[in-house]
């Protein structure tokens, strides 16, 4: 699939074969596809400098780097429930009160199968 999105000399093209050099995209994809922004804050090696303007990150120290990373304690965490949200009082201002029980009154007809869906004030 990546491969037909990101053919071969596209800057996110996932090779065969990873080379010892990598550029930045590369590196990027070598280490699960974060952002720039991202690895710039996380990933401790320096590129080397090939020439003007060529940088490139040894695969190595940055398969040294990854081993070295410590599991996140607890593993995966669930999520917090989603908050509840309650419906608006009736004596609401605005009148959206009115509109929020008619919708619940609705979605309650739908769901006991009545075909009348809508009630006329």
């Amino acid at each position: 699939m990546t491969a037909a999105l990101f053919p071969p000399g596209h800057p996110r093209h996932i090779p065969e074969a990873w080379p010892a050099l990598l550029s930045r995209d590369q590196l990027r994809a070598y280490v699960g596809g974060m952002s720039d922004e991202t690895l710039s804050k996380v990933c401790p090696v320096a590129p080397v400098e090939l020439g003007a303007n060529l940088l490139r990150y040894p695969r190595d120290q940055v398969d040294r780097w990854v081993a070295g990373l410590q599991p996140r304690p607890g593993g995966l965490r669930k999520s917090p429930p989603a908050p509840k949200i309650e419906p608006t009082p009736p004596d609401d201002p605005v009148g959206a009160g009115d509109h929020a029980a008619r919708a619940l009154e609705r979605i309650r007809a739908r769901a006991k199968g009545s075909r009348r869906c809508r009630t006329m004030d």
